[in-house]
């Protein structure tokens, strides 16, 4: 409730040759009729890990002073101690558990309203501080070396002219996989051209873990008939990767 002279704020008021530092009307203050902020700052200024989590704004002033925030934390307020610790919510810096991978800078600015001024006279308090990127997701090139697929037992069988691979072939499949950050296990199977009734055993183990390491196992085929067969090798990422597996197939194996 401002109490003017005509249009001015009161300056000063006495009582008497006493001079009058506030006048209330029930619980409002209505002299002095102007407030002022006389700083506004995160008490940490240190980095924020990329998970988020909340920070104090320190402002320090009049009570009563009103203000607006941007940023994060953004709202309208009004000062409800002399110093008062605002606390402010900070989000992840992108999605858990990788998030974003770079660097952002958090800030928040303080702007007076209505009858508020601000210390100095300037128009704004900012205070900022640096929040981590995380790892962020990692695209990594693996290379598979040694990856052959050969045939052991020969079973072919003619139909309308066109020779197929037939029940009973087997094939020995055989790899190597060199030891990734990226990667947390590599497994091998067969693809197949056009077939006809096909059915098929695949011996175990077909996986070689992280860490590097060669595999064989055999491919049997039980029923029906197939023009082609080709080896073939994928991978399944760490936590935070991303792989580019290169070299990962054969050429199709025909009869």
């Amino acid at each position: 409730m401002p109490t003017n002279i005509q249009n001015a704020n009161i300056s000063a008021a006495k009582l008497g040759i006493s001079n009058v530092s506030k006048i209330f009307v029930g619980h409002t203050e209505i002299f002095p009729n102007t407030f002022q902020i006389q700083s506004a700052a995160f008490t940490d200024t240190s980095t924020l890990a990329a998970a988020g989590g909340n920070r104090t704004l320190r402002i320090i002033g009049d009570v009563g002073a009103t203000y607006n925030l941007t940023g994060d934390g953004a709202g309208s307020f009004t000062l409800p101690l002399s110093t008062y610790d605002q606390t402010i919510a900070i989000s992840s810096n992108g999605s858990a558990p990788c998030y974003s991978g770079s660097n952002r800078t958090i800030t928040t600015t303080l702007t007076p309203t209505g009858n508020t001024t601000l210390q100095g006279g300037g128009g704004t308090f900012a205070s900022s501080f640096t929040q981590d990127g995380g790892t962020g997701t990692t695209t990594s090139s693996v290379s598979i070396s040694s990856l052959t697929i050969t045939n052991t037992n020969r079973v072919t069988t003619t139909v309308n002219g066109t020779l197929y691979w037939a029940s009973g072939s087997i094939f020995s499949i055989a790899y190597t996989a060199p030891s990734s950050a990226a990667v947390s296990s590599y497994d091998s199977l067969a693809d197949f051209g056009t077939s006809y009734g096909l059915s098929y055993t695949q011996s175990s183990p077909r996986t070689v873990v992280g860490s590097g390491g060669s595999q064989t196992w055999t491919l049997t085929l039980t029923a029906g008939y197939v023009d082609s067969v080709r080896a073939r090798v994928t991978a399944t990422a760490n936590t935070c990767y991303n792989v580019n597996l290169q070299n990962e197939t054969t050429s199709y194996l025909y009869p």
